[in-house]
């Protein structure tokens, strides 16, 4: 579990600089994502790999939700940067 601290500080990081420039729906998208995931891992890794299998579900679950804010943060980003020239 201790893993998942990193992915989730970077998550936290990302949070903060779309609420920042007050973009929330790539927060809540972000959130979604991360409990969908997290809850049906719980399930299918808690059965066969018991603590272990709920352990790598969060870690599993908070890599996704951070891979997901940083392409987002970068497209939009991008985008923003081909509207200003």
């Amino acid at each position: 579990m201790s893993v998942a601290i990193i992915p989730i500080s970077i998550s936290y990081v990302f949070t903060s600089k779309f609420l920042a420039i007050e973009k929330s729906k790539f927060v809540i998208i972000g959130s979604g994502i991360f409990l969908i995931i997290q809850i049906s891992l719980i399930f299918s890794l808690g059965k066969v790999f018991e603590i272990t299998g709920i352990a790598m579900s969060l870690v599993i679950a908070a890599s996704v939700e951070t891979v997901f804010l940083a392409v987002s943060f970068k497209l939009y980003k991008n985008k923003i940067n081909k509207k200003s020239i």
